[in-house]
This record gives structure tokens, sequence and C-alpha cells, in this order.
């Protein structure tokens, strides 16, 4: 993109430099990431202002800063852009990249397996196409349109994610990448502490729909009820009742799963190595995904078997004796339900960690009721819990902060045992922190 794109489409002064013919590739919104010849975006956050930082910027070899305060600028010697709003600037650089090539965008969104569902996706697609998609989750206002910045010629196909806590959030993103395909996973009740009901939920979710490319299409969950009555002009359906892939024989294992389906009255069998009964309907969307982009079914199959768990999102390693299963990412009711269940598949000693589910607001108490009345059913051993309302786990031992767990789990001595260890709260609750804390006790 040139000086004259970025100062035309963003509206922007230019405070110094004069070759506007002048091209720039990559593009920074963290000071400390800078190499020679990025573009830094100064992005005032709720912690900073990038502002304070386009000194050191220049001095780490930016090609072009672009900001939205000059007060903080001493050094003349860099191309400085000056903007009415940094965060605005960037959506709308997005946009242009998004529309100056002419790719195929696939935005994912749900309430659940959003991320999961766009790595299956791009692991398929991989073997015909050049992806462009985001290393981990980045979802938001901010991450969304910096991955649109990456594109270039190189590639054929944009995958993106967008998430949300509060409504028009997903609008916003929808116009930001005007995606070509859109796929909403699921309609549950995370963020239901902010939305206040599952009704604004779903219209969160379907504002995916705001910037969808005319005769776009539309991937729904067959298996969501509260998905049956979208309306739209081009819909594909995928889930365990969908009748062109209906999966059975399904089996699950400790570190996968595998089913069969029938495809054009044919058999197959499917593969995955990442555990837990969602991987079968996220799996079915990716297999829906490969085929309308004219990939063949064996060879959506074999990419399967490539697919790699994310980090924190059911990761099973060893620490000493003890294996132990990282699902501390998130949670909500579904999902420890599953984490749940992937533990009870162990044959040795099972013991959950459990910590609460967040942003449940008025729903809270009742579904962390629900949790409790799973684990009196479920095959785990020993449940500990920590947080507030995960009191109603009627946990075996409840700790109301991370370190009383760590203290007590060092001195029970877990690790130099045969255990599995699941690990399962929100991001919030930073059971991750523990985790860490064994590997290093």
């Amino acid at each position: 993109m040139t000086v004259k794109e970025i100062i035309d489409v963003a509206n922007g002064t230019l405070l110094s430099g004069e070759v506007l013919d002048k091209k720039y590739y990559n593009f920074v919104n963290d000071s400390r990431k800078i190499k020679a010849g990025d573009v830094f975006f100064a992005l005032k956050t709720e912690t900073s202002d990038g502002n304070k930082f386009v000194d050191n910027a220049i001095e780490a070899g930016a090609g072009l800063c672009i900001i939205d305060n000059d007060e903080f600028l001493t050094k003349n010697n860099g191309v400085v852009i000056l903007v009415e709003d940094v965060l605005k600037s960037i959506q709308k650089l997005a946009n242009y990249n998004r529309n100056k090539y002419k790719v195929p965008v696939i935005c994912v969104t749900g309430s659940l397996g959003k991320t999961i569902s766009r790595e299956l996706i791009k692991v398929v697609l991989d073997f015909s196409y050049n992806v462009l998609s985001p290393e981990g989750n980045l979802n938001n206002h901010i991450g969304l349109p910096m991955t649109l910045l990456k594109l270039n010629e190189n590639y054929d196909l944009i995958l993106l994610e967008a998430g949300m806590n509060h409504l028009n959030e997903i609008e916003l993103l929808s116009n930001i990448c005007e995606p070509n395909i859109a796929v909403i996973t699921n309609i549950g009740k995370a963020h239901i502490g902010n939305l206040g009901s599952i009704e604004n939920i779903k219209k969160a979710k379907l504002e995916i729909l705001s910037g969808l490319k005319e005769e776009g299409v539309l991937f729904l969950n067959v298996d969501d009820d509260l998905l049956k009555d979208v309306s739209f002009e081009n819909i594909i359906y995928f889930g365990n009742s969908d009748p062109e892939l209906t999966p059975f024989d399904i089996l699950l294992m400790k570190n996968g799963i595998s089913f069969n389906i029938y495809y054009k009255k044919v058999k197959y069998f499917v593969e995955i190595n990442a555990p837990g009964e969602h991987m079968v309907n996220n799996s079915l969307l990716a297999i829906k995904v490969g085929l309308y982009f004219g990939i063949n079914i064996e060879n959506i199959l074999s990419q399967l078997k490539n697919y790699k768990p994310f980090s924190k999102r059911l990761d099973t390693f060893k620490i000493k004796s003890a294996t132990i299963i990282d699902d501390s990412y998130n949670a909500s009711s579904s999902s420890v339900k599953n984490a749940i269940d992937v533990l009870a598949l162990y044959d040795n000693k099972k013991i959950a960690i459990l910590g609460d589910m967040l942003e449940l607001g008025e729903y809270s108490e009742q579904e962390h009721i629900l949790i409790r009345d799973y684990l009196k059913s479920a095959n785990i051993d020993e449940v500990l819990s920590v947080g507030d309302f995960s009191k109603l786990y009627d946990a075996n031992i409840h700790f109301t902060n991370n370190d009383e767990l760590i203290n007590y789990m060092v001195k029970k001595d877990y690790l130099n045992q045969n255990v599995t260890i699941l690990f399962k709260g929100s991001n919030g609750m930073k059971l991750f922190n523990v985790i860490e804390a064994l590997k290093n006790s």
C-alpha cells in the first residue's frame, strides 16, 4: 500500500516525508515488534497510548507512522501521517485492502468452537489454496482488521473469525471484512451476562449477515434449534442431522475421535487427532466447506488428520507422572461438560479442577448448578474448585484463589502420581497460571 493510498483512505495529513508512491507491506500496532520498513499504528488502548511510542518506532526503523496525536513526536526522520483516529484508520485501510484483492473471504462466528472450526477449515483448504488466517484468536475490532492488512497477491482465500461481547460488534467486523461466506457454528450462553438474553446473542451472531457480499453463502448448524428459523437465500447446513453427511459409529478416544459418513452413497472413515464429541460437528463443517470449494472428499479427510489441538483447548501433555488436560482458555456449560466427558475416558485416577464460568450474569447460578448435577453422574474421582460461583459445584475441596489451589496440589504431590488432571474454567480464572506454577514446582 502506498503512502498516497494510506493518506486518501484514512483521510490523513502528511506531517513528514515526501515520497507518496513508496509502498509499505507490513503493519504493526506494537512498537516493540517493529522491523525496518514497517508501518506503525500508534493505537490507543485501555492501558497505553501508542502515540507516546512513535519516537521509539522511528528509532526501531519504522518506515511510516500513523498517529492521531502529534504532541509526542520529536523526531522528524521518518514518514508520519496524522489521522483523526488511528483505530478507525486501521479499520478503513483493512476494508480497502480486502477489496483491493478479489479473493473470497470466509468469516466464522458463533458462541462455541469458532477458533477450532476456523482451524479445521484452514487445514482442509490448505490442500488447494494459500489461505490467509490469523494466528490464535485475533477476532475483535483490532485483530480482524490487522489480519486483513496482511492480504497480498500471494493469497487465494481469507479465513477470519468474528468474536463479540456486546451487540453491534460483529456488525462492525462483518462490514470491515465483507465476507463471501459466513459461518455460524451455534448459539449459546457465552457472554449472556453482557447481552442479557439468548435472543440478543442470536441477534448479535446474525450481524455477520450485515456485510455479507451479494450472492453470499451462509453455513448454518442444522442441529441448533435457534438457527432453524433463519431465513436467507443461500444456506448450506452442516451438523449431525445433516442428511448429506450424517455421522455414525462415533468413537470417542482420549486423543481423538473417529466416525463414519456416507457421501454420495460411498462410506468414508473420518479421523481427527483431537478429543471431544464437539469435534464431530466441527469436522462436518470443515468437510462441507471443503466440498464447497471443490476439494474432493478423499483429500479433505486426509487433510483433517493434520489438525493439531490449540494451546489451552483440551491440550494434553505430561508433567512428571501426571497427565494434564489443559482446557483453560474459556468455559461455558457445554464446553465444561465436554471436557468432563474427555476426562472420563481415562483409566487412572481422574481429577477435575474447575473454575468459574464468567460473563453469565443472572444465569450464573443456574449454569453452575447444571455442572454440579452433571458431575454427580460423571465418572470423576475427585473435583477441586476455585472461584466464587464454583462453590456451587459441591467439589471435594473448594479454594478461594489459585495460590491456595497451587499450594494444596504441591503439598499432595499430585504430579508424581498416576493421575489425569483436567483444568477447566473461563480465561479470567487464569488456571493456565496454575499449570505453569506446577511445571516449575
